[in-house]
């Protein structure tokens, strides 16, 4: 890493924005609460049942931005009581099991919520 006055550049790191490389201390450390404060929060995630799924009583709940994708995926499972299960995002694609939920709600969030699609059978291709 080098160190220069008021520049903090970090060799072979592209994780960092051109921002957040050449801002001053203060503010590079205003950013980084921000991004923390972002992950903890909670989102609001609400379900729709599509196709022949039978619909839960509660389809709407927040959970901690930081979770995995997987346990959505979990909790409609034990809900329904099936093992082949269909998830979609705003009934587009089908995210991975370890993505986590702030993520997907930052890119596919509508409204205030992650809207999530499921199925028992194949719905969208």
């Amino acid at each position: 890493m080098k160190i220069y006055p008021d520049l903090w550049i970090e060799d072979g790191d592209s994780t960092h924005t051109e921002e957040w490389r050449f801002c001053s201390p203060r503010r590079r450390k205003t950013m980084a609460s921000t991004e923390s404060s972002s992950s903890a929060r909670k989102v609001v995630v609400l379900l729709r049942a599509t196709g022949d799924a039978p619909i839960l009583k509660q389809t709407k709940f927040k959970m901690p931005g930081t979770d995995k994708f997987i346990k959505v995926i979990d909790y409609i499972r034990r809900s329904i009581q099936r093992d082949t299960l269909f998830v979609f995002v705003n009934s587009a694609f089908s995210p991975g099991p370890d993505e986590t939920v702030i993520d997907l709600y930052n890119k596919f969030g509508i409204d205030g919520k992650l809207v999530v699609n499921y199925a028992c059978s194949m719905a969208w291709g």
